[in-house]
């Protein structure tokens, strides 16, 4: 007797909440903020899966993650790079002054503001998203929202 099922996948894993970051975008020099600490992998549960362990300085699995779900830390890899459809990120790329940089470090997440010039006359905010993949399981994007900040921090 044939019978038909519907299969359907659903990813284990989901973003946490991030919490917002902010540079000082009209101070002269490199202004620098690391995006890792906001890097945050929860499970279906609520739990967290992937994070920013603190006392060590590094992202790492939870014991949820390698007990329940069988992760192996050399399953996961983490890349960073800049949402460019949204408004912020155009509007600032498009009117940077030469030698101005904006960026972040795509193993790192280190952003990077600096500015050679340009005075913004209010605050900007762009999205560095964290793809956090884990191999033959789920992919993950954090969006961290960064502040440009017009006035002094």
């Amino acid at each position: 007797c044939p019978t038909n099922y519907d299969v359907v996948f659903v990813n284990p894993f989901k973003a946490g909440a991030s919490a917002p970051l902010a540079v000082y975008a009209n101070g002269v020099g490199a202004n620098t903020v690391s995006v890792q600490p906001e890097v945050l992998v929860i499970d279906n549960e609520g739990d967290a899966i992937f994070a920013y362990d603190a006392k060590n300085k590094v992202l790492a699995l939870t014991k949820k993650a390698t007990d329940d779900y069988k992760v192996a830390a050399t399953s996961v890899s983490v890349s960073y790079a800049f949402d460019k459809t949204e408004a912020d990120y155009k509007k600032v790329t498009s009117q940077m002054s030469a030698g101005s940089i904006l960026g972040v470090d795509d193993k790192t997440g280190e952003f990077t503001w600096k500015n050679e010039g340009a005075t913004l006359t209010k605050d900007y905010t762009v999205t560095v998203v964290a793809t956090v993949t884990f191999a033959d399981l789920s992919e993950v994007k954090c969006r961290i929202p960064v502040k440009l900040s017009a006035t002094k921090l």
